[in-house]
């Protein structure tokens, strides 16, 4: 696990325990939220993880969960997992974390090649306020691979989070419209302006795909999004993100089944347009499984595997005002591990 700092675009490793923390996995999640990261699934080369572990980057510790699931899905960590339980003080605001966890409701099933999406929009369909502690947080957990059966998962979990580290419940709430079915390996981006999360397919199990669906994360409904202009080709292992001062929905590379991409195309989220923009610089190489943030009216464009499974050790750097990519930084080999999002 590394961090970058952003002020001094500086590479540091956190703390971990001595045995290494939380188990080695890929094709997991992990979703931020006031100083947490909610890490959820993931394989390990056997079997699928229905885990959730909390990383506090204040105490720079992880903390398991314990479930108390009903209909028999409740989740245990072992006692001796590795991971610092501190000195039993029971903390659930402001970044830091309790010595234990418990969490209502049924866990998901074990997954990778999920998505996890923070959602912050209040109940009424407003937009919280950024200093209110209770945003009506929720982290949106969609499709993936349960390792059984030809098609992917099609099912949607919700894990509330806006009652800090001692209310956390998961649900299954009833949803509207008409689902996207199976999806693995897609994508799923919360637009703040629209109140709704926007899912690009990715594959089902079968076939590589390029539909776009919104949920309404206030009422649960689905519905198909309807667009203009050239839609991106069918793919998965892609990555996306939203510049939310501009309601835009970016969707770069992956893999389409026969080759890795590196063509960047934007969704105007209010319009429905596609675009695929000319970009200035020199344009990453194809690859899929990197992760893309969007900050300050700039994407981060970091790791992914190349040919033959290479995996990238550069960060890269999308201005959007000038649509130029203008910084490459390359890492430490001894970090390559790391840099793969998906296997």
């Amino acid at each position: 696990m590394s961090m970058a700092c952003s002020s001094a675009m500086k590479w540091s490793e956190p703390h971990l325990p001595a045995d290494g923390g939380p188990p080695t996995i890929k094709n997991h999640s992990v979703t931020y939220h006031n100083g947490l990261l909610y890490c959820f699934g993931g394989y390990d080369g056997r079997r699928n993880h229905m885990t959730l572990l909390v990383y506090s980057l204040r105490d720079q510790r992880w903390t398991p969960v314990n479930g108390v699931g009903t209909g028999g899905g409740s989740q245990t960590n072992p006692p001796n997992t590795g991971i610092d339980g501190g000195n039993g003080e029971r903390r659930g605001r402001g970044g830091g974390s309790p010595a234990y966890m418990t969490v209502g409701g049924t866990p998901p099933p074990g997954r990778n090649g999920h998505t996890a999406t923070l959602a912050t929009s209040n109940r009424d369909g407003t937009n919280p306020n950024p200093n209110d502690e209770d945003d009506g947080a929720r982290i949106f957990v969609i499709g993936g691979w349960l390792g059984s059966g030809p098609l992917a998962a099609s099912d949607m979990h919700v894990l509330d989070i806006s009652g800090g580290l001692e209310g956390l419940r998961w649900y299954q709430p009833p949803v509207r419209g008409t689902p996207p079915g199976p999806c693995n390996m897609h994508s799923a981006d919360f637009v703040p302006s629209r109140n709704e999360v926007y899912v690009f397919r990715g594959g089902n199990g079968r076939e590589y795909l390029n539909d776009l669906h919104a949920l309404d994360v206030n009422t649960y409904t689905w519905r198909n999004v309807e667009t203009t202009g050239a839609s991106p080709q069918q793919r998965a292992n892609h990555s996306s993100a939203v510049l939310d001062e501009l309601e835009e929905l970016f969707i770069f590379g992956g893999w389409n089944g026969k080759e890795r991409l590196n063509d960047i195309h934007i969704l105007h989220t209010g319009t429905g347009a596609w675009t695929c923009p000319r970009i200035g610089g020199v344009l990453p190489h194809p690859r899929a499984g990197m992760t893309l943030t969007a900050l300050r009216g700039r994407l981060y464009l970091f790791g992914g595997s190349g040919t033959s499974s290479k995996c990238f050790q550069d960060l890269q750097i999308l201005d959007r005002k000038e649509m130029l990519v203008f910084l490459s930084l390359f890492l430490d080999a001894l970090l390559l591990p790391l840099f793969c999002r998906r296997g």
